[in-house]
């Protein structure tokens, strides 16, 4: 019995300690509401860079957290040095007051929106989101997004809550005009005729259009793929449906060529005669698979230029030809050596 009793006491104990685990508290209880510190993971690293998120975007996540899980000030102080990293790490470290456990997250939310807020004026941002268009292949929904990103940079932030929902309203309608406004083609057109009254209602508007519109460009994109060539004439024929270079309708101009095409190769197989292999010399054989001959053997005449030139031949002393073209000239007597004759006279030496 003693010993079931101890175990009845230890099962009491083990559920105290579940039950003081699942309402641990970082700090003070916050109007009787237990403190959820899970979501602490769910929240990224801030460095304080510029091409990151903004200092409103990350306080404004730990502000909505702590709304939801019960966080104090203190408790959202710590949170936010936990999370803080390089640049901004840097920061908090050099500043020994902000370093501290008892300051409190509106003094520190106050500092790092003085160091790492934009220092440009808001007029700068009032004008990029005025001016803003649609890109060429940009979607409606993210011109959506970048519109409304543009309009956060445009919202003062306030300590009243009645004072900061009047001017997050002022900037609701601001970002529904400028968005509007800013739509191209007809999805602009059909968005600007409907006039909604929220930004939730233009963005499902413009989404609905835009695909509206990209169905009907697909299906006539197809119709005019196949029925481009009903209206083309071809220029050999005549007919419609083709074009020339698909036209298989022959014309004389072409059946000629191909004639005389296959004259020449005809021309080109058939072996040369008996006749003119004598005639070159019979340099080429009869029946053999390969032949080689040159042209036709030209008949000797003297140069048309030389019969009324001046010139005499020196072997037989007649006018128009020279003593190397002379037909009574004998090769044989010639040197061996193919250099003229032993005996030459002087002037057809110099000749």
């Amino acid at each position: 019995m003693a010993r079931v009793g101890e175990m009845e006491v230890l099962q009491a104990q083990m559920e105290e300690l579940r039950v003081q685990l699942e309402t641990l508290r970082i700090g003070e209880a916050h109007r009787g509401q237990s403190k959820d510190v899970s979501l602490v993971a769910g929240i990224k690293e801030w460095t304080g860079e510029s091409k990151g998120r903004s200092v409103y975007e990350f306080l404004t996540q730990i502000e909505t957290l702590a709304k939801v899980s019960g966080w104090t000030s203190h408790d959202k102080a710590f949170i936010v040095k936990a999370k803080l990293q390089g640049l901004a790490l840097q920061f908090l470290n050099g500043r020994e007051e902000l370093g501290r456990d008892g300051c409190s997250y509106e003094v520190l939310r106050q500092a790092l929106i003085e160091r790492f807020s934009d220092k440009l004026p808001d007029q700068y941002y009032y004008t990029r989101l005025q001016d803003a268009v649609q890109g060429k292949n940009e979607s409606a929904e993210e011109f959506s997004d970048r519109c409304r990103k543009m309009c956060q940079r445009t919202i003062r932030k306030v300590n009243d809550e009645g004072t900061q929902r009047i001017i997050n309203e002022e900037a609701e309608r601001r970002l529904l005009a400028a968005y509007v406004h800013g739509l191209r083609g007809i999805v602009g057109q059909q968005v600007q005729f409907q006039m909604p009254s929220t930004m939730e209602q233009a963005v499902r508007l413009a989404v609905t259009v835009e695909n509206v519109e990209k169905h009907k460009q697909l299906t006539e994109g197809v119709k005019k793929v196949f029925t481009a060539r009903s209206d083309v004439e071809c220029f050999r024929c005549g007919k419609r449906g083709h074009y020339a270079r698909d036209c298989r309708q022959e014309t004389p101009s072409m059946t000629s060529g191909r004639r005389s095409w296959r004259d020449q190769s005809s021309r080109r197989r058939d072996p040369p005669s008996r006749d003119l292999l004598l005639t070159r010399g019979g340099r080429g054989r009869v029946g053999s698979g390969r032949q080689s001959f040159r042209g036709p053997a030209r008949p000797w005449g003297p140069p048309e230029d030389t019969l009324s030139s001046g010139i005499q031949c020196f072997h037989c002393n007649e006018f128009g030809h020279r003593r190397r073209d002379c037909p009574k000239f004998s090769r044989a007597a010639q040197h061996p050596n193919g250099q003229g004759s032993t005996s030459r006279s002087p002037a057809s030496n110099q000749q």
